[in-house]
């Protein structure tokens, strides 16, 4: 009883940090606010952690300097218990970031102008820019996922092979030394590709199938 007593009050205390703002186009916007002992320090109503602008979740520079200042954190944010809570990183499907902190026009602003001046150049906001746009993922998911369990043994085989050998391969002194090493890494980890292989290739269509009926 002492211990879900606890747990109760635990949550109490975590809920009543929770309080909520709303933002200029009614985008709900969760601030958390912490309440220390002394009414005089007490955060005042104006403690939104961005603002909205043309769809755009942005941040005036108090407010991004407000991440860095300790005591700005301790009466608005409840940095600790909000890093710690399960949420969305990443890019939401409007192209805001989940963290506002991450938008990229907030990066760009806080740029150096060498750099800046080079992303331009180029037409891009971020050095991410230059990469290609992620792959559509498969309908039944990534084959990293499968659970290889029923050829455990198999693939730890795999797994060693490759670490015993990579590196004398890699540290060959000569050509032949090479072609020595290959060759004997081939004939090794063989066996446990091909039942490695030919089960994910049994799994992937499995997957296949339960998406395609």
């Amino acid at each position: 009883m002492r211990e879900l007593l606890a747990g109760i009050m635990a949550l109490v205390m975590v809920l009543s940090l929770c309080s909520f703002a709303s933002a200029a186009d009614g985008k709900e916007l969760i601030t958390v606010t912490v309440f220390r002992g002394d009414p005089g320090d007490q955060p005042s109503n104006d403690n939104r952690i961005y603002y909205v602008e043309n769809g755009r979740m942005l941040m005036t520079k108090e407010q991004y300097d407000n991440r860095a200042d300790a005591k700005w954190l301790i009466s608005n944010a409840a940095k600790a218990i909000w890093e710690s809570c399960p949420k969305k990183q990443g890019t939401m499907d409007d192209g805001n970031a989940w963290a506002p902190g991450d938008q990229g026009e907030i990066y760009f602003d806080l740029m150096s102008d060498y750099d800046k001046a080079f992303l331009s150049a180029y037409g891009y906001k971020k050095p991410a820019d230059f990469f290609n746009a992620p792959i559509e993922l498969a309908p039944y998911g990534e084959a990293w996922q499968i659970d290889k369990a029923p050829i455990q043994d198999e693939y730890n085989d795999f797994l060693r092979i490759q670490d015993e050998w990579l590196p004398k391969i890699i540290m060959s002194a000569d050509d032949a030394e090479f072609e020595k090493n290959w060759d004997a890494f081939v004939k090794e980890i063989t066996p446990s590709t091909e039942v490695f292989s030919e089960f994910m290739q049994a799994e992937v269509l499995k997957l296949v199938e339960q998406v395609t009926k």
